[in-house]
């Protein structure tokens, strides 16, 4: 791989790195307030919360990815156009299927990025997501009386209320 190319697969790559982060970041962050109900009903405290909510981070990244490579691959182009670096390559006599091949590299390396969550991250973190939502469940379903949150504290607040 030449300089030129170097230099195309890197800003390729540091663009989908942070176009990735981005989106994964405020896509997890509506996600994570759509189970904000887990801390405030189930009384659970904020690591519990953010681990949950962080177990579905790969599987995010697994439809995002290509999104974002996408999004990487057209703002390296622009970047190119813009600075006049793609008309001083075709002077250099470079052809357009040239100026190609480092953005196939960069798309194979998010090709074998998202082969290895997809096989490996994301199926672990949906297991460990759905036992610990076992666990959380089993948690709060529990009769501790002196537990506040616990069911049967509920109920003999219910009561009491209802009693009012």
């Amino acid at each position: 791989m030449g300089s030129i190319d170097k230099y195309i697969f890197r800003t390729t790559l540091a663009s989908f790195a942070l176009v990735l982060v981005s989106l994964t970041g405020v896509i997890w962050i509506t996600q994570a307030l759509r189970g904000i109900d887990l801390m405030t009903s189930q009384g659970q405290t904020i690591v519990t919360f953010l681990g949950v909510t962080s177990l579905v981070i790969p599987a995010l990244v697994l439809i995002i990815s290509p999104i974002a490579l996408m999004i990487a691959i057209a703002h390296t182009l622009n970047k190119l156009a813009t600075d006049s670096e793609i008309i001083v390559m075709n002077a250099a006599g470079f052809s357009p299927f040239r100026l190609l091949r480092p953005f196939l590299y960069a798309t194979l390396a998010v090709a074998i990025m998202v082969a290895f969550i997809s096989a490996y991250l994301a199926p672990d973190g949906m297991r460990r997501l759905k036992q610990w939502d076992a666990e959380i469940t089993a948690r709060s379903t529990r009769s501790e009386p002196d537990h506040p949150y616990s069911r049967a504290a509920t109920r003999r607040r219910a009561g009491r209320h209802l009693r009012r």
